[in-house]
């Protein structure tokens, strides 16, 4: 059976690259972070060492080094450069859960599993919330996991590349989330272009009778976590209700992954992969997490003169740019293109035809926070249809998401 959205666009997905280059020795790290800081500038920091701590949740360095810098920003969140001494030491308080806990992962309660992936600072992916936020939500409401490792756009690779070159880890993190939740059933959704490289996830499944592989036809923005419900289930929920009304425990596949790594170690793993197109070159990076623009151009012979977003942001970034594990898919792309503004708008209304919100995105183009708050920016899902499909080129997503800011900032004010 083939599952897909009943909006969306089928892609023909480039091949993923056979192994994932290492980009793993940048001269400095930024990283980003909210709540109390535990550092200064100045302190030394190892590995694993908690740089800040959010009611629990933990961001980590991911390098051993010493802190240079740390900056405020005006949304309140702190940016910490910590510069690499390139001796990756590890922190002593860094251990596996078994020893840290006196418990085998079948002994754990929920509760241990909810405090470690807390302290363990994982987030989702592209979706960016803090998985143990997710992980609360779904207890006692859902009957299945799902593993959400399904290509977005035709290069986009990070997410698949858990279930291709990782599949110990990722089924090992997958049943950590089926012990902690009581569940004893669980899929991974690939895309088909990638069925054929996942034969050592196929072979290690074939033995477990709880966990099985399901492949989603090509399309996009198939990836979004309520539309890949909707693939699934045929059940289409508000982009504001919580994925459990499913039934489902939905999970990134690079969060399973860090799931298995914070058990199996006591810390995320310092690198991550990314997928990075550059003109028509794409390909697979393993980097690690707070990494700079600058670093990877470097790193890579890629022209300094391009400029960096990410795919679905449509929103410049510049060489400083610490990559975080919500940036999975970055694009450098060349200047010309940065000139594709609103003012190329022809209000053809492609883009009405395809927003699966039944809102009129070329409004936003124009658009001032009052009039965009009529419109409806606040319930967009930002899956960035509307943005693919215009023919004009306009950075829509990146319009939208500066619109939900500023609308939020006027409420505020009230």
């Amino acid at each position: 059976m083939s599952h897909e959205i009943k909006h969306g666009y089928r892609f023909s997905a480039r091949r993923m690259p056979g192994d994932a280059a290492l980009c793993v020795d940048p001269p400095c790290v930024k990283l980003y972070c909210q709540g109390n800081l535990l550092v200064s500038e100045g302190d030394p920091v190892k590995v694993g060492t908690p740089i800040s701590d959010d009611s629990g949740f933990r961001v980590h360095s991911s390098v051993s080094g010493k802190v240079t810098a740390v900056s405020e920003g005006d949304d309140g969140e702190y940016t910490v450069t910590v510069e690499n001494d390139y001796a990756m030491t590890l922190c002593e308080d860094v251990l596996p859960f078994g020893i840290k806990s006196g418990k085998s992962a079948t002994e754990m309660t929920f509760e241990d599993a909810l405090d470690a992936v807390k302290d363990g600072g994982i987030r989702e992916g592209r979706i960016g919330k803090q998985t143990w936020r997710l992980l609360e939500s779904y207890r006692g409401k859902t009957n299945t996991v799902a593993i959400n490792a399904v290509r977005c756009e035709s290069a986009d690779f990070t997410e698949a590349a858990c279930a291709v070159f990782e599949p110990e880890k990722l089924i090992g993190g997958i049943k950590i989330l089926m012990l902690a939740l009581g569940l004893r059933s669980a899929t991974v959704y690939i895309s088909s272009a990638d069925r054929s490289n996942c034969d050592r996830l196929l072979e290690l499944i074939a033995s477990e009778s709880m966990i099985k592989v399901c492949a989603l036809t090509d399309k996009y923005p198939q990836s979004d976590p309520h539309l890949l419900v909707y693939a699934i289930t045929g059940r289409e929920l508000s982009p504001l209700s919580n994925i459990a009304r499913s039934g489902i425990a939905l999970f990134s596949a690079c969060s399973a992954v860090a799931v298995y790594d914070l058990f199996a170690s006591g810390t995320v793993s310092p690198d991550r992969y990314l997928s990075v197109e550059d003109g028509n070159d794409a390909r697979l990076l393993r980097v690690v997490r707070g990494s700079t623009v600058k670093y990877i151009k470097e790193a890579n012979g890629i022209d300094g003169k391009g400029y960096l977003s990410s795919l679905f942001s449509g929103l410049e970034a510049g060489d400083d740019l610490g990559i975080s594990d919500t940036c999975e898919t970055l694009c450098f792309a060349k200047e010309k293109e940065v000139k594709k503004y609103v003012h190329a708008c022809n209000k053809c209304g492609e883009c009405i035809s395809v927003c699966p919100m039944y809102l009129f995105p070329y409004e936003f183009a124009y658009a001032g926070a009052k009039r965009a708050r009529i419109a409806g920016a606040s319930v967009c899902i930002e899956c960035g249809l509307c943005e693919f499909i215009c023919p004009s080129g306009i950075k829509l997503t990146g319009r939208i998401r500066e619109l939900k800011r500023k609308i939020e900032e006027s409420e505020a004010v009230k």
